[in-house]
């Protein structure tokens, strides 16, 4: 037979059985929030290629390479080893072993607890500089080669092949991009295209600018209808995509890519100097990116790597916008005092803030067929 429940027993059991719920979240919740601090208590030794240097261990790292012990030295030497493709053969050359480890670090920053302390004071300052980063994670940073400052710097500068839109007069009577592209078909494109004089550019154009706008809630990159960011490792529809090989062809590029690259050819107030290798002092040099990997850090200061910068970008008051570990790597080095050379100069445009420049860059990037990397 069955027993009837009454509208009062069946009320109980649904507000048990929320309670059940709500207190199962509640230790899931607390669960989590002690193990992220558990996680940030326990700082790294640089145990892989991967770690950031923002929660090292910068005492336990120097009684590591001072050691002398293989046991210690050995698995650290094997994270740096692996930092880039070429770290292993870069390291052999000047600390192969838990002896070389040791060597090396006390003619860098000094035996016995006075190294100790200079090695410390270095790392504690860097990630103080990096604490007070601007920009964005990695993944959302401008991603220049060695050799494309006469690509950017078209793109920045007039005159030139291409230029693009700033301020002060904008292409297409408006600063916003789709708009912009929307309103302004290639001719080449309306020939091919039956219908609306605007579909084919709507199918190579708008649908991907729609996707921007969708991830704009997931990013930190500044979102500025002038430049809008297709994405982490993408380039702009048009853009033939480079990866961090090949050399930039600005005849190549087509599309939506060469609209934004052209949209201020020929406007005032769109020329933005960019200075081609030169020199900046590593003192006066400031992140931008708010992580740099410590094993990267320590093996480009380990091999005296990075005083040459290779083509890096920063702009006029020293802010970074690539060759973050090169940088870093001579800071714990040499606590700042080296002058790096190959160093291209952008100058920031008057009254845009950090943020809104980095963006700028990284789609003048994206444009050129330069993605951002992932790590």
């Amino acid at each position: 037979m069955l027993q009837r429940i009454s509208a009062r027993e069946i009320r109980a059991t649904i507000l048990n059985e929320i309670k059940r719920i709500n207190d199962q979240k509640r230790r899931i919740d607390e669960e989590k929030k002690y193990k992220k601090i558990a996680d940030c208590l326990l700082e790294h030794t640089v145990s892989s290629a991967a770690d950031d240097i923002n929660d090292m261990d910068a005492a336990a790292v120097w009684d590591i390479m001072v050691s002398g012990d293989p046991a210690q030295a050995d698995p650290f030497l094997k994270s740096v080893g692996t930092a880039t493709k070429w770290a292993g053969d870069a390291l052999k050359k000047v600390a192969a072993d838990a002896d070389g480890l040791k060597s090396k670090a006390e003619e860098i920053w000094g035996a016995g607890d006075a190294g100790k302390k200079t090695f410390v004071d270095r790392v504690g300052k860097l990630v103080t500089k990096l604490g007070a980063a601007t920009g964005f994670s990695k993944p959302e940073m401008p991603a220049f080669e060695g050799d494309d400052a006469t690509a950017v710097a078209d793109a920045l500068d007039e005159p030139g092949e291409i230029n693009i839109d700033i301020g002060a007069d904008w292409g297409g009577d408006t600063p916003n991009f789709e708009k912009y592209v929307d309103e302004a078909p290639d001719p080449k494109e309306e020939k091919k295209t039956k219908g609306s004089k605007n579909d084919n550019l709507r199918r190579a154009g708008n649908l991907v600018l729609e996707r921007w706008h969708r991830l704009a809630g997931l990013t930190e990159i500044s979102k500025d209808e002038r430049f809008p960011f297709v994405g982490s490792a993408k380039v702009m529809p048009g853009a033939p995509n480079l990866g961090s090989k090949g050399s930039i062809d600005v005849g190549a590029i087509k599309g939506v890519a060469k609209k934004f690259l052209t949209k201020g050819k020929g406007n005032p107030g769109d020329d933005v100097n960019v200075k081609t290798n030169t020199n900046l002092s590593n003192g006066k040099m400031k992140p931008t990116q708010k992580n740099v990997k410590a094993a990267k850090s320590i093996l480009f200061a380990l091999g005296d790597i990075g005083e040459d910068m290779g083509g890096a970008f920063a702009d006029d008051d020293g802010n970074i916008i690539d060759g973050h570990h090169r940088w870093s790597g001579q800071y714990l080095r040499t606590g700042g005092a080296i002058n790096h050379t190959g160093v291209n100069i952008i100058t920031k445009p008057p009254g845009m803030d950090v943020p809104t420049f980095l963006t700028m860059l990284t789609v003048v990037g994206n444009a050129l067929g330069r993605p951002t990397k992932l790590k």
